[in-house]
């Protein structure tokens, strides 16, 4: 009888390759599991605030910092809380996700808040390590560091007789609305908030009831205001 083969062996690099970062701050969705077209069940995930990706070699230690925009002092870890998720990519490597939700109505008291461009602003740094015994105990063979700054749009436009949709921002250092988080109709009146189609009868006042879906979010005033009917229309506001 011959000897047996041995499998080949597979050597691991040491990378640590950045994908990308994602952000969603606004409207968050509850995750929820529905039927598809071909009866299976599928799950809707909720949205994270900011996701990270990277590509790492398989089996890799990988250390998550969130800094200030300084990169030198941490974000308190009450302000967040964070993720990690790992997914085989092939035989060398796999796909490390970060996925962060911050405390929204902690932030604008936050050193995270920069209130005069009304900007997130953090500072992201990924460690990719190695254990170098007892005499050097952990050791950084590559690191990524990264300022992600968020633009927020504070205020909103609307039209009551339309649907209103979340905000989502895409790509680091870009922006974010909050349309989402506001909501108006036609109601009932000081007394009565609930929404409602009627048509108003000759010289009955209009009641618009403005408010937030979203409780991290607070209306501070109303700029301006316009009725449209047919081609006439009235500034309210």
């Amino acid at each position: 009888t011959g000897s047996p083969t041995k499998a080949p062996s597979v050597t691991i690099p040491m990378d640590l390759i950045f994908d990308q970062v994602n952000t969603n701050f606004g409207v968050k969705t509850v995750e929820i599991d529905v039927v598809s077209s071909d009866d299976d069940m599928v799950s809707i995930p909720s949205y994270d605030d900011m996701i990270s990706t990277f590509t790492i070699g398989k089996g890799l230690d990988v250390h998550m910092f969130l800094f200030q925009k300084d990169c030198s002092t941490e974000v308190s870890k009450s302000l967040y809380t964070r993720t990690e998720t790992r997914a085989d990519v092939n035989e060398t490597h796999e796909t490390l996700t970060v996925d962060y939700n911050f405390v929204m109505d902690e932030i604008s008291s936050s050193s995270i808040w920069n209130e005069t461009l009304s900007t997130i602003e953090v500072c992201q740094t990924a460690k990719l390590m190695v254990d170098g015994g007892a005499d050097y105990g952990d050791l950084v063979i590559k690191e990524d560091t990264r300022i992600v700054e968020v633009e927020f749009d504070l205020t909103t436009e609307f039209n009551i007789t339309s649907e209103l949709t979340g905000a989502t921002i895409d790509t680091v250092d870009e922006y974010a609305g909050v349309d989402g988080a506001i909501y108006a109709c036609k109601c009932g009146g000081l007394e009565n908030y609930t929404c409602n189609t009627d048509e108003l009868t000759p010289n009955e006042a209009l009641y618009v009831c403005i408010s937030t879906v979203e409780p991290t979010f607070e209306i501070e005033n109303l700029e301006s205001m316009m009725i449209i009917q047919g081609q006439t229309q009235m500034d309210i506001v």
